[in-house]
């Protein structure tokens, strides 16, 4: 059972107790991501996420890794677009001495100039992973198009330029307005007692004020397509991205499903048709990400060179049939059988349900039994799934990336 605990000050605590397992989950939620953020500081979510590790008044940088290493823990953290979390696993035993090191990082770092620094060089290395690797940059351009100039389009790594306007006034006035304990939300999943979770956080955060400034901005402009980019590569890679309105939680599920349906696994339809029957690529596959305010339905293939324009023949060709003929119940039942493991899955594994729970509540503000989603999944029937391919089969309406091998000259229709 889920307890979603709430105090005076805007603290929300999402508490899952897992009595069959020895360890517990923490995480750390805090509201903000790349949709807050200015364009001439942009990044700076993931760049502060960084410097959270980098030392506070209590602990070295080496320290805090250092403090988790002993007790056995693993430590990390990751930004999204809406949200960043801090996280560590560690058996139960230790939930006190590892949930003192995630505060301490929040409430305590020093933001020192050298560390800065240092860190700046290190996210501009982790750019430049990114402009390397082909896929990465394809799903780059494909956010461009689908989101335009809004804030959703907002790079979660940021530009260059702006990484090096950031200074350490912005990380201080960044947290002061962001970091706040409305905005944030504790999620503990594992074999710990409410009592030591309540009494351990209820004096915590102290230092941060209780209401959040500053809101996205999700209006803005569509480019046109496609986005075709030449380099040295020796595959060319394929992104197909279409943006969704915001969906009712069933709704989601269903495109989830659907998109599981088309190139989710081995015997979807995008797999089976580009790779088994064509052998046109080895990676395709469809994903469906939903945010708070919206949603992206991408499909994706990797291919040789000379492949490109067949494939996105085939990709067409396999979203008409979609939208001619519907899916069939033997696909449903598949579907929703997957979705089900997932969930399961999930269920057993005290860090998986911590992220779940703990986003939930930030950005939904409740939470949800894995009994009531499967019971939505289970409520979706053959009607209900087909009429939601609405949504995603007019291909005409999605945006096209093509990250492409320099001497290809096969793709002039598509500028």
């Amino acid at each position: 059972m889920i307890k979603d605990i709430r105090w005076n000050n805007g603290l929300r605590i999402a508490y899952e107790k897992m009595d069959s397992i020895e360890s517990v989950a923490i995480g750390i939620w805090v509201g903000t991501g790349a949709i807050y953020e200015r364009k001439e500081i942009s990044g700076i979510s993931h760049f502060l996420e960084h410097m959270m590790f980098k030392g506070t008044t209590n602990r070295s940088p080496l320290d805090i890794v250092s403090d988790i290493d002993k007790i056995g823990g693993k430590i990390n953290a990751f930004t999204g677009k809406e949200a960043t979390c801090y996280y560590v696993k560690v058996t139960k035993d230790h939930f006190e001495e590892a949930a003192d090191v995630l505060v301490d990082m929040l409430e305590n770092s020093i933001f020192n100039d050298e560390e800065i620094e240092r860190e700046r060089n290190v996210i501009l290395e982790e750019m430049k992973m990114t402009l390397d690797d082909p896929a990465d940059l394809a799903f780059e351009h494909s956010e461009e198009l689908i989101f335009g100039d809004s804030s959703m389009a907002n790079s979660i790594i940021g530009s260059k330029e702006s990484l090096l306007n950031i200074k350490r006034a912005h990380f201080i006035d960044y947290v002061k307005s962001r970091y706040t304990k409305d905005n944030m939300v504790i999620s503990i999943a594992g074999n710990v007692e409410e009592k030591r979770v309540v009494d351990f956080f209820e004096k915590c955060f102290s230092k941060f004020s209780e209401h959040c400034k500053g809101e996205p901005v999700f209006n803005g402009s569509v480019k046109s397509s496609p986005i075709i980019v030449n380099k040295e590569i020796e595959q060319s890679h394929i992104v197909f991205g279409l943006k969704i309105p915001r969906l009712e939680k069933k709704e989601s599920y269903a495109l989830r499903m659907l998109a599981n349906i088309m190139g989710g696994g081995m015997s979807s339809r995008l797999f089976q048709s580009i790779r088994e029957e064509k052998g046109l690529a080895y990676t395709v596959h469809s994903h469906y990400v939903y945010y708070d305010e919206c949603g992206i339905f991408r499909i994706y293939a990797g291919v040789s060179h000379e492949n490109v324009s067949t494939c996105i023949d085939e990709i067409i060709r396999q979203m008409q049939l979609l939208k001619d003929n519907g899916i069939t119940e033997d696909e449903l039942v598949i579907a929703r059988e997957q979705y089900k493991a997932d969930l399961i899955f999930s269920g057993e594994n005290p860090a998986s349900r911590a992220f779940v729970n703990g986003k939930s509540l930030l950005l939904e503000n409740t939470v949800e039994e894995i009994s009531k989603t499967r019971e939505r999944i289970e409520s979706i029937d053959l009607e209900f799934i087909n009429s939601m391919i609405p949504y995603i089969s007019n291909i005409d309406e999605y945006g096209l990336v093509i990250i492409t091998g320099k001497d290809n000259d096969a793709l002039e229709a598509y500028h």
